[in-house]
């Protein structure tokens, strides 16, 4: 354990700490900054004379109430603990509560696997810290990672239950399922499969045992989704967020077909597509056909090339699909058969499942957008990744001892060659946001507003205030789609306004906006790598 925390705390500085990967994480340190700041859970509007109809607040998704607004009150408890440790120790700390997270996941799921396969403790350890989409989520400020090890948490206690007896387990268990249905709203979906899982045995064999832990998973997440509503209430004044639509949820069969393929099977690196499509191959023909071990073999070292060919490549873009960013999961389900799925395995295999089918019915059109690897199916990786795992050595002791080793070893490269392409994945976006944040705050910093006040900034990308959240005090910031910039540059013009920073994105050969009655002064592209631009108009 002691090796993983150190191989995630050296990457940290690789990665980087002062950017976000996604806008989500924006909300939250911009909630956690105002709860430090004295503002509390509720905000004042920036600019309200510029935007009298308060429809241009700079969060996006932000929760309002009255004329006020909380950038991040769907599960405060997250934005309490975000807050608690940025105080503590800055990016550093809120960053390692997340690697904890990862590390607790990586402890649990080893610990499932001594109940399955006990040679390959090891290998799960190591799988899940450092080659599952949880070594991505490790850095990330959104609670994926910290929930997972919350139910790695809740799963060793309730199998230790089982064994022993001890009520002190239980409650253990049941204190993991609040907190993770506190901070994540897909732990109800997992709590709520685990539930129906045990019950169902209950009502087969009427066993106490089931019963008891059936209660006390329903009761925690029950208990943890009220809590969070009467928190929600006490910010707001209703126990709903309510927040300007900005996608859908798709809820139509069209809908569901898409969120799946884009949260399995999307891919930013075509090689890592038929990375997966050789390894899935390769694995049921191992698992099914063992006399072909050879084919299988050649199957994974292919895949391993094409994966160093995706690593060691100039470019690494968002690996959206859970089975593309972990391959080796993907094999471990093509090994899969009946002989696999006895006892606990069945049953985490039935939990596991039922939380990716409700994920699936339940989860925006367009998956999580910003993520690597399905960050909705995150916190199930603890409970399949044993099973999968497991299977798939099962598959590869059927072949020969020299085609088993190599098979084995092109398994460990495609999985280090894909951790280090989500590595170099973050760190680049990373870059890019203090580029474009960095960037336009710098051109507003030069600007001069004309009235006296703070430089006005109108985004017209809903991720850029987000992004720039260190940045909103340093200006009257606004977020204005594009087709209302004419009516917002009218407004702050009638309000003597003399210029104005325009920060948006231009496709290829596209001219910033012409706006009556303003001129522009220049534009600036703050991003090497992506045309985001900082536009500085100024009254004709």
């Amino acid at each position: 354990m002691v090796a993983l925390v150190a191989v995630l705390v050296c990457l940290a500085p690789l990665v980087g700490l002062d950017s976000s990967f996604s806008a989500d994480e924006g909300a939250v340190l911009a909630q956690a900054d105002d709860l430090l700041t004295g503002e509390g859970w509720l905000a004042p509007h920036p600019f309200p004379e510029a935007d009298p109809d308060l429809v241009w607040y700079p969060l996006d998704r932000a929760a309002r109430a009255g004329d006020r607004f909380a950038p991040y009150a769907k599960l405060p408890l997250y934005a309490v603990l975000v807050a608690g440790l940025y105080a503590l120790g800055g990016m550093g700390a809120v960053v390692g509560l997340s690697l904890a997270g990862t590390v607790a996941a990586a402890w649990g799921a080893a610990t499932i696997t001594r109940r399955l396969r006990p040679e390959l403790v090891v290998p799960v350890f190591w799988l899940i810290g450092a080659g599952s989409p949880l070594l991505f989520d490790a850095y990330l400020v959104m609670a994926h990672a910290l929930a997972a090890g919350c139910v790695a948490v809740a799963a060793v206690s309730v199998l230790g239950w089982y064994e022993r007896r001890r009520s002190a387990l239980l409650v253990v268990a049941a204190a993991a399922v609040l907190v993770a249905v506190g901070i994540r709203q897909e732990a109800l979906l997992l709590a709520g499969a685990g539930a129906i899982v045990i019950g169902w045995r209950w009502a087969r064999r009427r066993s106490l045992d089931d019963a008891v832990v059936a209660v006390t998973l329903a009761g925690a997440a029950a208990v943890a989704f009220g809590l969070n509503r009467i928190w929600v209430q006490a910010i707001l004044g209703t126990a709903s967020v309510s927040i300007p639509a900005t996608g859908s949820s798709g809820g139509g069969l069209g809908g569901r077909v898409s969120g799946f393929t884009t949260t399995w099977f999307g891919f930013g690196d075509e090689e890592l597509l038929f990375v997966v499509l050789l390894l899935v191959t390769g694995a049921a023909v191992a698992a099914r056909a063992p006399r072909f071990g050879k084919l299988a073999a050649a199957c994974a070292g292919a895949a391993a090339v094409l994966a160093l060919l995706a690593a060691v490549s100039g470019e690494h873009g968002t690996v959206t699909g859970l089975l593309v960013a972990f391959p080796v999961l993907a094999a471990g389900l093509a090994s899969l058969r009946r002989e696999d799925t006895a006892g606990l395995a069945g049953a985490l295999l039935a939990v596991s499942g039922l939380f990716a089918a409700a994920v699936i019915l339940t989860q925006y059109e367009r998956g999580g957008t910003g993520e690597w690897g399905g960050r909705y199916f995150a916190i199930g990786l603890v409970l399949v990744v044993p099973v999968a795992v497991a299977a798939l050595w099962r598959s590869l002791l059927g072949l020969p001892a020299d085609t088993r080793r190599l098979t084995a070893g092109a398994l460990a490269v495609c999985t280090v060659a894909v951790s280090i392409t989500g590595v170099a994945a973050l760190r680049g976006s990373h870059q890019r946001t203090a580029e474009l944040t960095e960037g336009v705050a710098a051109v507003a910093a030069t600007m001069t507003s004309g009235d006296g006040g703070p430089p006005v900034v109108v985004a017209t990308e809903r991720l850029i205030p987000r992004l720039a959240w260190r940045h909103l005090d340093e200006g009257r910031w606004l977020l204005v789609p594009r087709d209302d910039l004419g009516r917002v540059m009218d407004q702050v013009r009638d309000l003597g306004i003399q210029q104005v920073t325009v920060a948006t994105y231009l496709a290829a050969d596209e001219q910033p906006a012409a706006v009556d009655g303003w001129t522009v002064r220049e534009a600036v592209r703050v991003v090497s790598a992506a045309p985001w631009y900082a536009i500085v108009y100024q009254r004709s």
